[in-house]
């Protein structure tokens, strides 16, 4: 079974990003500290990706894969943020650079589970096969069509503020699709919101069966 290590400082986005590769057949390591993660990929040649936020506390997701990239020459990356690379600040997008292109990836959240996984297999290769549940069943379903909603609001929300630029801002026609778009994103959003707070409450129900059954 292939293992990706994950670096993130949200405890929810942890949980998605666990329950996700977990259901995609991948073992999980997971941690909030840059140090910590530099030590395990040190000490522990079996993790086959690092999947980092870029926005951190202290050092960036970026500097942190850097160090490790010296330890780890083929160790493949997957930088993820909310923060599109185009508005990274100039050191941030230089140390993007100097990964060779076939081995690091990034995702802008939100993102779909689905393209999630896709990445992943992209850079480290398809998890093993094992007995796991379908990522696409149940409430990651919800979660996927819920992002691809949001998605797609959001996109058309960018189209009519474009068509709308250059009317007044007292325009009625301007102002009623500017209202239009900004609820059709506002809707969507909430529904994405809804979609990932169930898909983490089953992953804790889930963790919790199974804790049980340990016991």
């Amino acid at each position: 079974m292939k293992t990706v290590l994950i670096l993130e400082d949200e405890p929810c986005n942890v949980h998605v990003l666990r329950a996700v590769l977990d259901a995609g057949g991948y073992s999980v390591i997971a941690s909030a500290i840059g140090k910590e993660c530099v030590e395990f990929c040190r000490s522990n040649p079996n993790i086959h990706l690092l999947i980092a936020d870029v926005m951190l506390p202290g050092r960036s997701g970026l500097a942190i894969a850097a160090e490790i990239s010296q330890l780890r020459e083929k160790l493949p990356f997957l930088f993820i943020s909310g923060t599109p690379m185009r508005a990274w600040a100039p050191a941030e997008s230089a140390i993007f650079r100097t990964f060779p292109s076939k081995e690091v990836e990034f995702l802008e959240k939100p993102f779909l589970p689905v393209d999630l996984l896709a990445a992943v297999a992209s850079l480290c290769g398809p998890a093993s096969p094992r007995d796991a549940d379908n990522p696409y069943d149940g409430p990651w379903s919800e979660l996927n069509e819920a992002a691809r909603a949001y998605h797609s609001a959001k996109a058309e929300w960018k189209t009519i503020l474009e068509r709308v630029h250059d009317l007044p801002v007292g325009h009625a026609d301007g102002n009623f699709e500017r209202r239009r778009a900004a609820r059709m994103e506002s809707v969507a959003l909430a529904r994405y919101r809804t979609a990932l707070r169930e898909a983490t409450a089953h992953l804790r129900r889930e963790r919790s069966g199974s804790d049980r059954e340990l016991h």
